[in-house]
């Protein structure tokens, strides 16, 4: 993710704007789609929005993001 990256180089405005460029445009798609939790996925780059946010970007880059379960999507 270009998010990590930015942070990597610690450009913290860039690191948000991929971050809220992600959630932006997974948004629409929730709560699951093509089989993927998009909610947890969304909670999970929301919670790094957060560190980014903090000004915290030495902690962003080591993020562990949890697994994403495949969902049934209801129809």
């Amino acid at each position: 993710m270009v998010a990590w990256y930015q942070a990597g180089r610690g450009r913290r405005i860039g690191t948000e704007r991929q971050l809220e460029k992600a959630i932006r445009r997974l948004q629409p798609y929730a709560p699951a789609h093509r089989g993927l939790d998009l909610d947890a996925l969304l909670e999970q780059l929301r919670r790094a929005l957060d560190v980014a946010q903090a000004d915290r970007l030495e902690h962003t880059v080591r993020i562990d993001l949890d697994p994403v379960e495949l969902v049934e999507e209801q129809q």
